[in-house]
């Protein structure tokens, strides 16, 4: 309710709508961020949000936000008629419920309950739970990771962990890079019969982590990148689209595929 209440505040008019590059717009949205305080984009309030826009004629086009929006300025992808149409337009947004539903229904479910009480940690008989790295596993992980984050790698990798492995830290401190080593040593130690998803808050850190992996040597049949169907191909870094799997779609343009 919050985030519907905040985004009523953010109804706009334009005069105009920058057609960039196939289905991809560019929205000013610097009058909203300077009115809330707010960073807008991919990590902002508007992450995740449909966009409803409707030009002078009445016509009603249905956008999704997109990676490189930045502060100001919104990347949005739509119908390419949408280009051929006239201002002024309103823009309003709109919240994508499906992803909190998916969440609070996973939550919810009887599996859960069960699962986290297989998972948590009863800490009361003993100081230190099973799975704790010792020093020798410590000392055999790269140099290029410091020493909390080899002590990180070395409890993910612990053969009969049962307790999730929580790793906290402010932005720019390692933990994209922390993750992507975790995935790949445990690649290493099981090279077949190994399955593992990677999920991101957003599109731009799960490329991220997508890289990392592809640099630290997985290759095309070792890792997919799932995208949202919602996303448009331009805006996939050209080092992991060979990643993605994509059809072309009745107008010719490359749409995600599974």
């Amino acid at each position: 309710l919050g985030v519907m209440l905040e985004l009523r505040k953010c109804q706009l008019t334009l005069e105009r709508i920058p057609h960039v590059k196939d289905s991809l717009y560019s929205l000013d949205t610097s009058a909203l961020s300077e009115e809330l305080m707010a960073p807008r984009g991919e990590d902002g309030v508007l992450r995740g949000v449909r966009v409803l826009i409707r030009c002078n004629a009445g016509n009603v086009y249905w956008a999704m936000v997109q990676p490189g929006s930045v502060v100001g300025n919104l990347l949005v992808s739509a119908s390419e008629t949408l280009a051929r149409s006239e201002g002024p337009y309103t823009v309003e947004f709109h919240p994508q419920r499906f992803q909190q539903l998916a969440m609070h229904r996973a939550l919810d479910a009887p599996m859960a309950e069960g699962m986290l009480r297989t998972v948590i940690p009863d800490m009361s008989d003993s100081g230190v739970p099973a799975g704790t790295p010792t020093d020798e596993v410590v000392e055999s992980l790269p140099a290029s990771l410091n020493e909390g984050q080899r002590r990180a790698v070395a409890s993910a990798l612990q053969v009969g962990a049962l307790h999730p492995l929580v790793v906290w830290g402010p932005p720019g401190t390692g933990k994209s890079t922390l993750g992507a080593f975790i995935v790949w040593h445990l690649v290493q130690q099981r090279p077949t019969n190994l399955h593992i998803l990677i999920a991101a808050p957003s599109n731009t850190a799960a490329d991220v982590l997508c890289s990392k992996l592809a640099r630290l040597g997985l290759d095309k049949d070792q890792m997919l990148r799932l995208n949202a169907l919602g996303r448009s191909w331009g805006t996939l870094p050209d080092d992991i689209q060979q990643f993605s799997y994509y059809s072309l779609g009745d107008d010719g343009r490359p749409a995600f595929s599974v």
